[in-house]
């Protein structure tokens, strides 16, 4: 057994270690100070690195310190300040690595790019000793793939760009330029995936028709708001499949009349599908007088109200004579039918589909 004694001030022995432990080996530091090396331990020491102990009672290699460990190796330190190597750990030390007990660590730089952080981390004890750290994975590209993330969050959830910004007040933010450039890019990518559904939506609505002479529709129309609206998004679904055939999106460019936005993007929608051959046979809407006037107009499409429609006419009219003034009570309305709104409502329903 070798021992060697720590003076008050950390101890150095010089010239680069390199260590063979066994089995049962272990090198610790006890409450002493006193760094102990058991069960044949081998030493090479050369000129250009040190092994030292600390006032933290702490065991530090320098100079690039490179630990291969095995399935079953561990390296721990125990309570009592005892740095241990057991199952043959072998420590090659070179002079570009670093193994300590502390957490020497500082963050010398951080910079933001986007919503990925790219940190400078530099060694307290060798400051030449840096390396880069990355908040995010790379793409191919060599772009964060955080940033692609959050911009196609951003692009499919319609958020406004004001309410993107302060959302994300105090966590990065990715600039106006580099916003438009990856909207250019999803563009190209997000048509390309409309067509090709809109294909297999036919595909997949002719193949549920047994005898195929028209396919049915149902459309609305979302309005950017209620009065006046700068802009309506024209929505076509399929009956069966429930699919998206064809979405429109009306602006006061094409039509200054707001009110005139839903019949404007019913016409697109027909002329669409009549360039794939395609015909209607029963298109139901929610009543929209001019889509009205427009799908009749047309002379083969059968116009139809849909059923939530419907449904809605029906309960506000048994809703005027379900409730009133005392006085007109039993003449203009009757209290008998106030809880049979919502039963006839479903009735009318279940009656429809079935």
């Amino acid at each position: 057994m070798a021992k060697e004694s720590c003076a008050p001030l950390p101890q150095v022995s010089i010239h680069s270690v390199r260590v063979n432990l066994s089995q049962s080996d272990n090198l610790s530091c006890n409450n002493n100070r006193t760094v102990t090396y058991r069960h044949d331990l081998g030493g090479n020491l050369s000129q250009s690195d040190d092994l030292s102990c600390n006032n933290n009672d702490t065991v530090t290699y320098r100079h690039s310190v490179r630990v291969n460990l095995s399935q079953s190796d561990n390296l721990s330190c125990n309570n009592n300040d005892t740095l241990t190597y057991r199952h043959s750990v072998r420590v090659n030390l070179s002079q570009s690595d670093v193994l300590s007990g502390n957490n020497n660590r500082t963050v010398a730089k951080m910079t933001m790019k986007g919503h990925g952080a790219l940190l400078r981390l530099t060694c307290s004890l060798e400051k030449s000793h840096s390396y880069l750290w990355s908040s995010s994975p790379y793409l191919p590209n060599e772009e964060y793939l955080v940033n692609h993330r959050i911009n196609h969050g951003f692009f499919s959830s319609g958020l406004l760009p004001v309410h993107y910004t302060r959302f994300v007040n105090g966590i990065g933010c990715i600039i106006k330029d580099k916003r438009g450039k990856f909207f250019q890019r999803y563009k190209q990518h997000a048509e390309s995936e409309c067509v090709s559904s809109v294909e297999q939506g036919i595909n997949n609505e002719i193949a549920s028709y047994e005898e195929l002479d028209g396919i049915n529709i149902m459309s609305d129309a979302r309005h950017g708001w209620r009065k006046n609206s700068k802009d309506t998004t024209v929505v076509a679904l399929w009956e069966r499949t429930h699919q998206v055939m064809d979405c429109e999106h009306i602006t006061k460019a094409m039509d200054r009349v707001a009110q005139r936005h839903e019949r404007l993007g019913t016409e697109i929608i027909y002329n669409n599908l009549a360039d794939k051959n395609v015909s209607i046979k029963i298109h139901a809407h929610d009543r929209n007088m001019a889509v009205n006037k427009f799908v009749k107009d047309t002379h083969f499409t059968t116009n139809q109200n849909d059923l939530w429609h419907a449904v809605k006419a029906v309960k506000e009219a048994i809703t005027k004579i379900s409730k009133g003034p005392k006085c007109s009570e039993g003449t203009a309305w009757s209290d008998q039918i106030s809880d049979k709104v919502e039963p006839i409502a479903t009735h009318i329903n279940w009656a429809v589909r079935h």
